[in-house]
């Protein structure tokens, strides 16, 4: 084959003398031994060979002529550089392309991108006047050399319009614009991207009296006026008003350019509320007086309201009894009923009238009827069969018969009918009334007396109480009595004062009031909380009482424990260098609350120690809410 232009054509080939040889001429046949560049293929091998210089033994051995690939190659076209390198054997070859910054070369599966990446140069802070900028005319770039910008002869600003400019200058390629300031009540505000002028009124200066200097600014079609304020000195708009309607007028009449409305005023129990826009009328039954006398006299009026058109009327107090209040009436639960009937006027009931032996009684200051069993009112009498019947109230069940036989059985000998006392003299027993036995009343003859009567559940307590005797009238007598209780057995004994001599000072008294609980048969050692008085420094703290002064002593321990539902027991003992000296121990009835006295008298040294002791002995849990202990030295 051989090139004719830029075509390659198979052509004939002939060897001679080992070289190869092809028509140099396609039309005549004339062999030669090629041309420059030709391709000839031997026939005896099927090589390829190449001639690149024309010669005869210029041809090069390429290979096999097998495949069916064409005999290539390159060139480039147009101008600037190009990107066909050569040809190497059978490789084109091609320039690589390599973007410099900021242009970016991207090689992707088909093509190659190119890019302006901006990102990529160095930043300057300050151009120089020989730096120079890109530009794009119509398709094409120019370069424009930063002096250009300095005299700002490229660009220009200018006003247009008429009014004040915004635009004032350009200095060194800077544009200076005027800043826009309003001025009250106008107000100028910078957005995002514009700026926003408004009205504020609210700014402006308040004045109570115009003067005709003054103007007023006004709009018309969107063009913005000024008045005068003399134009508004006359006496304003004619303007009037008139009453519509019968009744009673608001509106009274106009001083100058003041229209004048007459205010409303209302009578109870009709209101009025002043509202924002508006007046609230409304009807207050409830701030009312009561009525000035019950029942209302019959010239007295009630004010109804119609259920259809809500129209409002008055109805006369005497015409108000044909008027039903209450609908319908009924009894509830089992038995007869109390309610008998409903009239136009009054309800009906049923009376309650009480058979033999029941009383029913109602006065009119009472609010219920009382029924009792009336036993006085049964006036049929006899004696009993043992057939007979007679009622009873089982407790927790309630009221039950039982024949005369059965009662009896239970009651033993019978009923009780009467009573006698054992001793001919203070009897407690007084006698029988109507079948009432009645006894006599427990008192004290004076209030001074030292002991107490406490009334419990199933028994009368009674105890020694000097805290209940009456302070003396002056000072002691010798011819006094003291009673005394020997710590030994607890017995009672009478001293005249005039053995006790005088009071020595010595001594103290101390209180305890907060709460303690005792277990049973615990032993409590009472701390003490407050001193009303300490005349030798026996107390400081805790439970011990530290005499200071050797002597006798008389020692008082008062104890007082909280009531119980159920019964219980206490003591109170005096505790002298831990042995107990005296004590008192007191069972009280359920629901009371306990008090126990328990008094000595010891001789003490310097240092001995006195406790106050409580102690619950029987019964449920206790506690001691009180205790006080006196203790006094006697005189030598």
């Amino acid at each position: 084959m051989t090139k004719e232009g830029d075509r390659l054509r198979n052509v004939e080939t002939r060897e001679s003398a080992g070289m190869i040889e092809v028509p140099g001429d396609p039309n005549t046949g004339a062999g030669t031994a090629g041309a420059p560049g030709m391709f000839a293929i031997r026939p005896t091998s099927g090589l390829l060979y190449y001639n690149s210089d024309g010669e005869p033994d210029g041809w090069v051995e390429l290979g096999i002529a097998t495949g069916g690939g064409e005999a290539n190659t390159g060139t480039n076209i147009g101008t600037g550089a190009g990107v066909y390198a050569g040809k190497v054997t059978t490789v084109l070859q091609f320039r690589s392309l390599i973007g410099t910054a900021p242009i970016v070369a991207t090689q992707n599966a088909n093509d190659i991108t190119f890019d302006l990446d901006i990102n990529s140069l160095t930043t300057i802070t300050t151009p120089t006047t020989g730096d120079e900028l890109i530009i794009e005319r119509a398709g094409t770039q120019y370069k424009i050399d930063f002096t250009t910008f300095a005299s700002g002869s490229l660009n220009s600003v200018s006003n247009i319009g008429t009014g004040a400019g915004v635009y004032k200058q350009v200095v060194s390629g800077d544009v200076e614009l005027r800043s826009l300031i309003g001025t009250a009540p106008v107000v100028a505000t910078q957005n995002a991207n514009d700026i926003t002028f408004d009205l504020d009124v609210a700014g402006l200066t308040t004045i109570t009296s115009p003067t005709t200097a003054d103007y007023l600014i006004i709009e018309r079609s969107g063009t913005q006026y000024k008045i005068d304020f003399t134009t508004f000195t006359g006496s304003g708009e004619a303007n009037t008003g008139t009453n519509l309607g019968a009744g009673s007028q608001v509106y009274k009449g106009m001083s100058g350019t003041v229209l004048q409305f007459r205010s409303i005023i209302v009578s109870s129990p009709i209101t009025i509320a002043q509202n924002a826009d508006d007046l609230t009328f409304d009807f207050d039954i409830t701030g009312q007086s009561d009525a000035p006398s019950s029942p209302p006299p019959a010239g007295d009026y009630f004010i109804g309201q119609a259920t259809v058109g809500g129209a409002f009327y008055r109805v006369p107090f005497s015409d108000l009894g044909e008027v039903n209040l209450v609908e319908s009436a009924s009894s509830v639960g089992t038995g007869v009923g109390l309610y008998y009937a409903l009239t136009v006027k009054t309800l009906q009931f049923r009376s309650i009238v009480g058979g033999e032996g029941i009383a029913a009684s109602l006065s009119l200051a009472a609010t219920d009827v009382d029924i009792d069993l009336d036993i006085n009112a049964i006036t049929t009498t006899g004696t009993p069969d043992t057939a007979d019947y007679i009622a009873y109230h089982d407790v927790g069940v309630g009221i039950k018969k039982s024949t005369v036989s059965d009662l009896a059985s239970v009651l033993g000998s019978g009923f009780i009918t009467g009573a006698t006392s054992l001793t001919t003299t203070n009897h407690v027993y007084e006698g029988e009334v109507s079948q009432v036995l009645r006894f006599r009343g427990l008192a004290l003859a004076d209030s001074s007396i030292p002991i107490t009567i406490t009334q419990g559940a199933t028994a009368l307590t009674f105890d020694f109480s000097i805290a209940n005797t009456a302070t003396a009238p002056g000072s002691p007598d010798s011819a006094d009595i003291l009673v005394v209780e020997k710590s030994s057995d607890g017995s009672h004994y009478k001293l005249p004062l005039s053995e006790f001599a005088t009071v020595s000072p010595h001594g103290g008294d101390w209180i305890r009031t907060t709460d303690t609980a005792l277990t049973t048969s615990s032993f409590y050692d009472i701390v003490w909380e407050t001193e009303n008085r300490d005349t030798d420094g026996i107390w400081s703290s805790g439970a011990n009482l530290t005499i200071q002064t050797a002597g006798t002593y008389i020692i008082k321990l008062e104890c007082a424990f909280a009531s119980n539902a159920t019964p219980y027991a206490c003591q109170a003992l005096i505790d002298y260098e831990g042995a107990y000296i005296a004590s008192q121990k007191i069972q009280t009835a359920a629901n009371e609350v306990l008090r126990i006295q328990s008094v000595g008298v010891q001789d003490c040294s310097i240092g001995d120690v006195i406790k106050g002791t409580a102690r619950h002995t029987a019964g449920s849990n206790r506690n001691l809410i009180e205790a006080k202990i006196q203790i006094h030295k006697l005189s030598d």
